[in-house]
């Protein structure tokens, strides 16, 4: 590429405070850079972002590079994301079901430029109400101002989808996209106050710690547990009877994790850390049960393979203030099962008293049914023993 040619490129892609270089169809080559700076964040239109966002199609590994360094900058740019996005298949098979042809009539937003302007006003400006934050999106992209104000809702509700894995349900919008129990943002609300109604800290008590049996393995095979995977951080670690919906995008979590230096991102660290510790809680490396576990789950479920990447989990409960409320309803729910059955009595070794109360009376009862089979069976073969004649 000559001299101009590249001068026209660094035009149409997002302009970051350091050196930009990219291809025609939105690849990013390489970006050198500290810091992101959205006060001279601007946008050209390329070929890839002008596409349309719900027409069936598959983004190119370039494309896929330019939407991860669009929704979650980070210092390390383009190479971080030309490293992992090959093991991102879930989260982009993901954004192909959210972008289905069957939602286009929904949403305001049509391209992925509109997408992009939404997150970036969002992650930038989190302290605007949603009325600034609308008008802010209308003054950057004026056709939007034609959409109905519900469409307008859908699409800054896929936004935060997509970039944050929320589920967010904005003043009184249809819930036609929506999952259980979505994180209610009032109109008169700036973002950031609507999410720390989700992201809030819980009393804990820092001195107990969770039973060595408080792993989804145990969970499964003694209380009869089932694991729920799912992409929506909101529903993470929520109950519905006895399953447990459990949020498998730790690759995203990272991801966000290393932009929250850069991007002004909207979930804080400790927050993400936490979430990513409650992997190694409940689903704990250093047992080898619960390894295979996970690599079954992994195989059967699709899920994000960086799950296998685990630290070594802590137990003490004062180690989980974001997640406590929850993390305590599953213990207390666990606790509460009792084996339905001998396979399961065997297993639950959780009260060994219990465990020995059980299985001492059933082995003596089956000790002495035995025993009196047997003697039954000895007595019925005397009977059946020919006598011989006398004389």
């Amino acid at each position: 590429m000559d001299g101009s040619g590249e001068a026209e490129v660094r035009q149409r892609v997002p302009t970051y405070s350091g050196i930009i270089t990219g291809d025609i169809h939105g690849g990013l080559h390489s970006v050198n850079t500290g810091v992101f700076n959205y006060s001279s964040f601007s946008y050209g239109e390329t070929p890839f972002e002008r596409t349309n966002l719900f027409k069936s199609h598959s983004m190119t590994d370039a494309q896929k590079v330019t939407f991860l360094n669009t929704v979650w900058p980070n210092s390390l740019g383009n190479r971080t994301a030309a490293r992992s996005f090959g093991d991102l298949d879930f989260y982009f098979d993901y954004v192909s079901q959210q972008c289905s042809s069957a939602k286009a009539e929904a949403h305001a937003i049509k391209t992925f430029l509109d997408l992009f302007v939404i997150i970036r006003i969002l992650q930038s400006q989190p302290l605007l109400n949603f009325e600034r934050i609308v008008a802010q999106i209308i003054k950057e992209r004026p056709r939007l101002a034609k959409q109905l104000p519900e469409k307008i809702y859908h699409s800054i509700e896929f936004a935060l989808r997509l970039c944050l894995l929320l589920n967010i349900q904005i003043g009184n919008s249809s819930a036609i996209f929506q999952l259980p129990r979505p994180i209610q943002w009032p109109e008169e609300m700036d973002f950031s106050s609507a999410l720390a109604t989700f992201v809030t800290t819980h009393q804990c008590d820092i001195d107990a710690e969770f039973s060595g049996f408080f792993n989804f393995y145990d969970m499964e095979r003694i209380g009869g547990i089932t694991v729920e995977w799912t992409l929506d951080l909101t529903s993470h670690l929520s109950m519905k009877g006895s399953v447990i919906y459990v949020f498998h995008g730790v690759s995203i979590l990272k991801r966000m994790h290393e932009s929250a230096e850069t991007s002004g991102a909207l979930l804080n660290q400790r927050f993400i850390e936490e979430t990513l510790a409650t992997i190694n809680l409940l689903i704990p490396n250093n047992n080898a049960s619960c390894n295979d576990w996970l690599n079954n789950e992994i195989k059967r479920s699709k899920l994000d393979k960086d799950i296998i990447n685990r630290d070594t989990p802590t137990m003490g409960k004062g180690r989980y203030p974001y997640w406590q409320d929850r993390l305590v309803v599953i213990e207390k729910f666990f606790d509460s099962t009792k084996p339905r059955n001998l396979l399961q009595w065997w297993r639950d070794t959780r009260d060994m008293q219990r465990w020995w109360a059980f299985w001492i009376p059933l082995t003596g009862f089956i000790m002495a049914l035995l025993f009196g089979l047997f003697q039954g069976t000895i007595a019925l073969m005397q009977f059946l023993k020919p006598k011989s004649r006398s004389g």
